[in-house]
């Protein structure tokens, strides 16, 4: 991984890192696998399973893109959600449900709660 020299002014994300970011988003099953078998994943772990990604991955090596160390270490700070120091499966889900958002069964329950509940404080309000 590349790393930023000290005081070197960060220019953002381009739009082809853009498009590799989600790309690695995408692959989070495959980290959910191994997290699996391991049953978390370490800092230096994640570091290396980044940095294979970027390496290996087609639209990375076409457009030659990679996740600085620095950006890499905010991702694994903002994943590891209980700040233990290592990726747990808990918090992927979490991840995956805030990036992706409910199922829609799940969505679909939610919303059904919502308005049965929305109908009885109207009916309980008609006899106040």
């Amino acid at each position: 991984m590349k790393k930023r020299k000290a005081g070197q002014e960060d220019g953002g994300v381009s739009l082809k890192e853009y498009i590799a970011y989600q790309y690695f988003f995408e692959h989070i099953p495959s980290l959910k696998a191994k997290i699996a078998k391991y049953r978390f994943l370490d800092k230096q772990t994640f570091l290396d399973i980044v940095a294979d990604f970027f390496r290996t991955d087609r639209y990375c090596q076409s457009n030659k893109v990679k996740m600085d160390e620095r950006t890499a270490l905010t991702l694994f700070k903002f994943l590891d959600i209980d700040g233990s120091g290592e990726l747990e499966p808990e918090e992927f889900e979490m991840f995956e449900l805030a990036m992706v958002g409910q199922s829609r069964d799940a969505k679909a329950k939610n919303d059904a709660l919502a308005l049965l509940m929305k109908l009885q404080e109207q009916a309980f309000a008609k006899f106040i």
